[in-house]
């Protein structure tokens, strides 16, 4: 039988033994947090992969429906950063990030945080996006990131040193 898209349906086996669940979750942690992901991120990855793998739902056998980020620990996407900063486009404030050693692209072109922009916040997330790879990750910050960039826009923060055309 098919599932959506021509693949085949993918059953998850019978509910496992704890000792081959705890292992699938100690492994499924190592492996988010090896992708970037932290705290409530990686768990609920772990969890969705630990119920692939072995039938159990950790989150429902937790009691738990979803995982919320306190209210003020909500990660911030550039473009809400450039908005907090004085209304800079996306664009502008991955530039900036980038320009002051918080993020770099890697060989695909996308955006990964440095060890400067990790201390600062920076982490990413799971999302509901999907591409050819499968899922999508969104590289986010921490609000206190606006407070570290604001003192490093240029002449009072007026203009961006970055032509419109080297924005990405």
């Amino acid at each position: 039988m098919e599932g959506h898209g021509g693949a085949p349906n993918m059953q998850a086996p019978a509910v496992a033994d704890a000792k081959e669940i705890r292992l699938a979750t100690n492994q499924a942690l190592r492996l988010a947090k090896m992708a970037g992901l932290e705290g409530v991120h990686a768990f609920h990855a772990a969890s969705g992969h630990v119920l692939k793998l072995t039938g159990h739902d950790t989150m429902k056998a937790m009691g738990l429906t979803r995982l919320p980020a306190p209210e003020d620990a909500k990660p911030l996407i550039p473009t809400q950063i450039g908005e907090r900063l004085g209304g800079f486009s996306a664009q502008a404030a991955n530039k900036l990030l980038q320009a002051h050693g918080f993020q770099t692209k890697d060989e695909r072109d996308d955006w990964q945080p440095t060890d400067k922009g990790r201390e600062a916040g920076g982490h990413f997330i799971l999302t509901s996006r999907t591409h050819s790879e499968g899922v999508a990750y969104q590289l986010v910050w921490m609000p206190s990131i606006v407070d570290i960039l604001r003192p490093l826009l240029p002449d009072g923060g007026n203009v961006l040193p970055f032509p419109p055309s080297e924005a990405n």
